[in-house]
């Protein structure tokens, strides 16, 4: 009976996932940027964004996805023909998440039932699907960590620890890391709870794991201007950065302000996104189940907080350490706390299904059971209202033949580029991966900066409406403006789209440069 649900489970959301998949390439920047990497890896050009005029080696993202995304344009070359492709590893990697769930809970002794409810609150967690249907890494560092966190259980639980488990536990903590920088909390927490377990078995997986990750490091040491990400880290807005750099002050505040935000509105958010309103109003309309009732972000609040602060505090479980370091270091950084929770969502919902069931075993025995009968009717209801809105939705989209308005505004602010621009004219955009794949046009991101606009020979600026994650207003104009207003003879508007809110302005090189 368990295996028979969990086979319909991934099988349900396999489909669903698949009728919602959309060519759409780049609305969410990451997805291009991997995807624009992906092909350089491909044609064998090394780890470079090929869209940038010089291919410079690549300094922030790491080359895990990408990886996995090139035999994509191996198989199909041709972009757009191949934007689906992209979009289909991402969907086997959800279901490689929820399977790998289900497996490592069984192994930790989780019952078969909490087991299944955990990967079906997972698959049809209205987040999941979303990034299950683009081409973000989200999946799959969420399937590795699983995969690395049962690997280093396994090792650590095995009385002789041989070199051979240390060998695979090490690989897969590696890749997570390769997959997102966030991976380093995975492989700080493996090691730390593998020392404190036994210090030749922690010593033995520390020297393999640097091994694997040392290059990487040492590679972004070696390149000019240093880690982006330690840049990002030090500013106070990284959509802002004119706003300067954080204090110690700064950070505390940086610090309190984020535990508001995860306990509040992430954690609970993160698992019941029409029950909060933060991740109410963000959720596509068709997806949302319901509406956040009045005092219910509180109340999931209370219960997803004890049940993740509790094992955090104690830390008795690898997995409890995991997720006392990955969430220590999203409250150091200044984002946002969605995306950074939905690879730990059924961690999430391990413990606050563990937590519920401590609380209904404190009940007397006559409440017992009915209880439990009450909490399998609302899981189930819940499961279902999610399943039956998902596929209205993604039913919806694959019945829709005819793109959206922005996005008949973007495929012909695209034709216009490539009607009206040379192959080798440099164009300048925030939206730089998806300009570049969807015009292959050198596209450099800069465009606040004048100096390098004239540096390397900009002809067109693009400007396409750009929403900051943590800043209201379009950044486009934000950063363009000033420098527009700065050199007023320099710039000639020669396409505008006034619904669309796209202009593009042709830059006069005159061989001078300044900032």
């Amino acid at each position: 009976m368990t295996r028979a649900t969990l086979g319909l489970s991934l099988g349900v959301a396999a489909i669903l996932y698949a009728l919602a998949l959309t060519p759409a390439i780049g609305d969410g920047y990451d997805d291009g940027h991997y995807i624009a990497l992906a092909q350089a890896l491909a044609q064998g050009k090394g780890f470079s964004p090929p869209q940038v005029p010089g291919n410079p080696p690549e300094a922030q993202y790491p080359p895990g996805w990408p990886l996995l995304l090139a035999p994509v344009w191996l198989i199909v070359p041709g972009f757009p023909a191949n934007a689906i492709g992209f979009k289909f590893v991402a969907i086997l990697c959800a279901l490689a998440f929820a399977a790998l769930a289900f497996a490592w809970l069984r192994w930790r002794g989780t019952s078969s039932a909490i087991s299944v409810v955990v990967v079906a609150l997972t698959l049809f967690n209205p987040l999941v699907l979303s990034y299950a249907t683009s081409a973000f890494s989200e999946m799959a560092y969420g399937a590795c960590s699983i995969l690395a966190l049962w690997l280093v259980d396994r090792y650590t639980r095995d009385a002789r620890a041989t070199w051979r488990a240390a060998l695979f536990a090490s690989l897969a903590l590696a890749f997570a890391l390769y997959l997102r920088t966030f991976g380093m909390t995975l492989i700080a927490a493996a090691i730390v709870y593998t020392l404190l377990r036994s210090r030749r078995a922690g010593a033995r997986l520390a020297v393999l794991v640097a091994a694997w990750i040392l290059p990487w490091f040492i590679r972004g040491a070696l390149l000019p201007g240093g880690s982006p990400y330690l840049q990002q880290f030090f500013l106070k807005a990284q959509e802002q950065p004119e706003l300067g750099t954080i204090g110690v002050f700064d950070l505390i505040v940086r610090v309190v302000l984020n535990l508001r935000a995860y306990l509040l509105a992430g954690l609970p958010g993160v698992m019941m996104p029409s029950q909060v309103p933060l991740t109410f109003v963000n959720l596509a309309e068709g997806l949302r189940v319901g509406a956040p009732l009045a005092g219910s972000d509180l109340v999931l609040a209370m219960v997803v907080g004890s049940a993740v602060l509790a094992p955090i505090i104690l830390r008795r479980a690898l997995a409890d350490w995991y997720l006392a370091f990955y969430l220590g270091l999203g409250l150091l950084w200044n984002w946002e706390p969605i995306r950074f929770l939905v690879p730990v969502i059924p961690l999430l919902y391990a413990n606050s299904l563990k937590q519920i069931a401590m609380f209904g075993g404190a009940l007397k025995s006559s409440w017992r059971l009915r209880a439990q009968r009450i909490g399998v009717a609302l899981v189930v209801l819940f499961v279902l209202a999610n399943v039956v809105t998902q596929a209205r939705f993604a039913w919806t989209i694959h019945q829709t033949t005819t793109p959206a308005p922005e996005w008949v505004a973007r495929l012909r602010l695209f034709d216009w580029i490539e009607r009206n621009t040379q192959p080798n004219s440099v164009l300048a955009a925030l939206n730089d991966y998806q300009l570049y794949l969807y015009t292959r046009r050198p596209v450099l991101r800069a465009i606040g900066s004048f100096n390098a606009l004239t540096r390397y020979d900009v002809e067109y600026v693009v400007l396409v409406p750009y929403g900051g994650v943590m800043f209201e207003g379009d950044l486009s104009r934000m950063y363009f403006e000033p420098v527009r207003r700065a050199y007023p003879e320099r710039f000639t508007q020669v396409y505008v789209d006034p619904d669309a809110g796209i202009q593009i302005f042709r830059l006069r090189q005159t061989g001078g440069s300044g900032e």
